[in-house]
């Protein structure tokens, strides 16, 4: 079970943890206690390799469903409905991409370094966020949405104007990102945002209504026709944003400035080298006898010694599907030495916590 925020570390989320995430929310969701909600998809197929769990969908026994993510360096709440079921093979092209770009930034962000301060706040705090989230759920209005041909016809009108553009989330942070989503929706009251499948085929979906990070999916055929449409985050994650290009009308500038030339440039470059040589061969030493990022030594038979910044306090071996397969605990130590002759053979994510808190993470092959 997760613990506090100020307790929290990076870690997968059970399907036990997930359950009582769902719960939590329909109860909320529905004023009152409401039966287990049933999970529905796992989500596998949408992995590298169908290899792990990026996220959990449980339908509500009021109706609807909840999205949880399954790893606590994403947001808890990742979508949901509050009528109908969830059948994953009834999804829509638009639909299955979209759960696919949540899919994917888990998996990489699953082995990032970082530790994302919103989502893990989250997590600690599960009923302030629930109950938060569903004070500001977006609400449907009597605003046209485009169907899916007309849409796609938006994103090539655009793409071919010669006085507008479409926009990248790639140039951007997922906040800076988010904010220009915001801005479009408070003017135009919709954004049309097109995703590239794996085909490299351009999908069009129709997001409108909310704000921070949440807003309303439209469904296929644009007007929501009596059901009510899925609500959903912008981005799984606050430092992944996948790749989205949108219908925005007034993009942040992104300034790019181009050096001035400077006189005798490469002369004094070519000195300032000659004069730091003695200082990088100090820092080479250095670095061999202290290094400043984890140094991996191996012995053969799937054993390694790995050699760390500073003292760690323990350190966690997944697998490719983030199951973990041991735990160990250090005092006083810069060096872990790991005997992977034990597992199956494959590739494995080792992440240790040093002394003062920074995360570290190493890949070792068995």
């Amino acid at each position: 079970m997760l613990a506090g925020a100020g307790q929290i570390c990076a870690e997968t989320v059970s399907q036990k943890e997930a359950s009582r995430v769902a719960s939590l929310f329909s109860n909320a969701s529905a004023g009152q206690v409401m039966g287990k909600p049933e999970l529905a998809w796992n989500a596998k197929p949408l992995t590298t390799a169908k290899l792990f769990t990026p996220f959990y969908v449980y339908n509500l026994r009021n109706g609807g469903f909840v999205i949880i993510a399954a790893d606590n360096k994403a947001f808890p709440i990742l979508a949901y409905s509050r009528n109908g079921i969830f059948d994953h093979e009834r999804l829509s092209d638009t639909q299955r991409e979209w759960l696919r770009r949540y899919a994917q930034d888990i998996e990489m962000i699953r082995y990032d370094s970082r530790v994302p301060d919103e989502a893990i706040a989250a997590w600690g705090d599960l009923s302030s966020y629930i109950n938060d989230l569903l004070e500001r759920e977006p609400k449907q209005s009597g605003l046209h949405l485009f169907s899916a041909s007309q849409a796609t016809e938006r994103l090539e009108d655009v793409e071919a104007g010669e006085d507008s553009y479409l926009t990248e989330s790639d140039l951007y942070t997922p906040q800076q990102w988010q904010d220009m989503i915001d801005g479009e929706i408070r003017q135009r009251g919709r954004v049309i945002i097109g995703m590239e499948d794996t085909n490299g085929q351009l999908l069009p979906v129709e997001i409108y209504n909310g704000g921070e990070g949440y807003y309303l999916l439209a469904t296929e055929n644009g007007s929501p026709d009596g059901t009510e449409p899925w609500i959903v985050r912008l981005n799984a994650t606050e430092y992944l944003s996948g790749t989205m290009v949108a219908d925005i009308g007034n993009p942040i500038e992104i300034e790019i400035t181009e050096p001035e030339e400077e006189p005798f440039v490469e002369q004094d470059a070519f000195l300032a080298e000659v004069a730091s040589a003695p200082e990088r061969r100090l820092a080479a030493i250095e670095e061999a006898l202290r290094p400043s990022h984890p140094v991996i030594r191996g012995y053969g038979g799937a054993h390694y010694e790995v050699i760390y910044p500073q003292e760690i306090s323990f350190s966690t071996v997944y697998d490719m599907a983030g199951n973990v397969m041991f735990k160990q605990k250090y005092s006083e130590s810069q060096t872990a030495n790991f005997d992977l002759s034990i597992l199956p053979s494959g590739l494995y994510v080792v992440l240790a916590k040093g002394a003062d808190g920074t995360s570290y993470g190493v890949k070792l092959w068995r």
